[in-house]
């Protein structure tokens, strides 16, 4: 698989985590996406958020609530 593949398969599982359980901090995301190095999971944060498909808001000092765009997050 190349870096390319990686990236869209990587984002693709994250819209359908938002999807399927809503609005979460990165901390839950990460534990739930186990497949899936930091990297890849930052990456594909980074392209989804500059292309306005999830919205990173801070949470806590450390940490930072995850939504589809037009979703208001919720603690979870």
């Amino acid at each position: 698989m190349n870096a390319a593949t990686d990236i869209r398969d990587t984002k693709s599982l994250i819209i359908d985590e938002l999807t399927k359980h809503g609005p979460c901090s990165l901390e839950t995301l990460a534990k739930r996406m186990r497949s899936c190095t930091w990297n890849q999971l930052f990456s594909a944060m980074d392209e989804l958020s500059r292309e306005r498909q999830i919205t990173l808001q801070p949470h806590t000092r450390f940490d930072y609530m995850i939504s589809l765009s037009g979703n208001q997050p919720t603690p979870v």
